[in-house]
């Protein structure tokens, strides 16, 4: 198993925890904890609409200098 998937599932596990702690215990801790949920649902459902409608994702376009054309720091 990979790092990444390793990290991956021990932070959605303790993300649950966090949760069953804030619905049994410290009702405070709903609204945090809700924030990232409700905020990916809003870029799932907004990446949805627009494969729905048909809007192709745009291409980051990039039109700085290339590395070879930097200054010498040392003149």
């Amino acid at each position: 198993m990979s790092a990444r998937r390793l990290g991956w599932i021990l932070g959605g596990l303790f993300y649950l925890a966090l949760w069953g702690l804030a619905l049994t215990a410290n009702h405070s801790w709903i609204g945090p904890l809700a924030t990232p949920l409700v905020l990916g649902l809003l870029v799932a459902g907004g990446v949805w609409i627009q494969r729905f409608v048909g809007i192709s994702p745009r291409h980051p376009k990039f039109e700085g200098r290339s590395r070879h054309d930097r200054e010498d720091p040392s003149a």
